[in-house]
Formats: C-alpha cells, sequence, structure tokens
C-alpha cells in the first residue's frame, strides 16, 4: 500500500524490488528498465532501476546496434 492506495507492479518491477529490495516508483521518476529489450523478462540480471531518459538512451543504444548485457540464457 502506498498513501493508503494499492499499488500495481508488474513481474518486472516485483523481480527488480525481491533482488534489490527497492521499488523504483514513477512518482520518483524511476523506472526499472530492461537491459535485455525484452518486456516479459522477469530476469534480475537483466533488470536496472533508471530514469526514463535512461531507457530512452538504452533504446538508442539498441537502435545503433550496441548490446547493453549478454542475453544468455538464465541458469
Amino acid at each position: 500500500r502506498e498513501n493508503g492506495r494499492w499499488r500495481g507492479a508488474g513481474a518486472h518491477q516485483v523481480a527488480y524490488f525481491l533482488a534489490t529490495g527497492r521499488w523504483e516508483r514513477a512518482a520518483d521518476r524511476r523506472v526499472v528498465r530492461h537491459l535485455c529489450h525484452n518486456r516479459r523478462c522477469c530476469n534480475p540480471a537483466h533488470l536496472a532501476g533508471g530514469t526514463v531518459q535512461d531507457n530512452v538512451d538504452d533504446r538508442t543504444a539498441r537502435k545503433q546496434g550496441r548490446s547493453l548485457i549478454s542475453t544468455a540464457p538464465y541458469v
């Protein structure tokens, strides 16, 4: 609960919280970024906190062919 209201969260946000103990909140202008560029991914090694601008920079890097992480299968 946050400010007396239930807060919705995506599976990737919950996975990030369980791995780091931190919530990245939109109210704080923070997001959970997918470094593997797979929106369904919940692998904590592929997730990072950051700003919306960081997320835009990630998308730009992907379009330029730069990989942010190794996308080897999760073990």
